[in-house]
């Protein structure tokens, strides 16, 4: 237990430090080792999210949901990048079932509506 604190809190300083590099450097590592950690998949997923390689986070973060179907921060990461590459249609699958999972999520309405809207989707 005290193990998974540890590795939060590298992960939260990574994110908090904005060195999104040296995260997808970390989780390399780790994920060499420890192939089956949803979370080290959905923090690189989410580090490539942020520097706009949404391919790369798309593929994380599918593997993150491989292996967690119930991960609702990686359902909304990987709806953020679908909705960022105009797959609207997959945002709001993903979205959806992270809302349903999780409804403290941030902005997911906002998103959610968006790519609503912009399907032309106004029920």
């Amino acid at each position: 237990m005290k193990e998974n604190a540890q590795e939060y809190e590298i992960l939260l300083e990574y994110f908090n430090t904005k060195n999104f590099v040296g995260l997808v450097e970390y989780c390399n590592s780790k994920i060499e080792f420890e192939k089956h950690n949803h979370s080290f998949f959905g923090a690189r997923g989410k580090a490539y999210y942020e520097l706009e390689e949404y391919g790369k986070a798309i593929e994380d973060l599918s593997r993150a949901l491989e292996l967690s179907p119930t991960y609702s921060i990686g359902l909304y990461n990987r709806g953020l990048c679908y909705y960022d590459t105009e797959e609207y249609e997959l945002a709001i699958k993903d979205l959806e079932n992270a809302k349903l999972l999780n409804s403290e999520l941030a902005s997911i309405d906002f998103y959610l509506g968006g790519s609503h809207g912009l399907l032309e989707d106004y029920t």
